[in-house]
């Protein structure tokens, strides 16, 4: 089936993009291009809900709400692998501040007891 192959390189794809990429504005930018096209999606598929079900035949799936399940499997996978990349960014930070708190503490404690 054309879907699974889709899903499959989809995943591939946003596992490789998230865990390559560093936080910069472009990664920024794409994931805000990403949420405002889901966005749009959404209310397409509101509006027209017939159109989920002729593009889940195109792509070879029975029904569409299972697209549409696949598809939330694809953005929650998007959003841990994400939110990953964020805690690890997280901790390095607050490892650098507090091994730069602990060297200003150790410097002032040794200003002080010179005196």
């Amino acid at each position: 089936m054309p879907s699974q192959w889709l899903l499959l390189i989809a995943l591939i794809l946003i596992s490789f993009y998230l865990l390559k990429s560093k936080p910069s504005a472009k990664t920024q930018a794409v994931r805000r291009l990403v949420l405002i096209l889901a966005l749009i999606s959404g209310a397409i598929l509101v509006i027209v809900p017939d159109l989920l079900f002729t593009t889940a035949s195109l792509l070879g799936v029975k029904e569409g709400s299972d697209l549409l399940l696949y598809l939330f499997i694809v953005a929650m996978m998007f959003y841990i692998v994400h939110q990953y990349r964020r805690m690890l960014s997280m901790d390095k930070t607050n490892t650098d501040l507090a091994r730069e708190i602990a060297l200003l503490r150790a410097e002032m404690d040794e200003k002080t007891s010179t005196r």
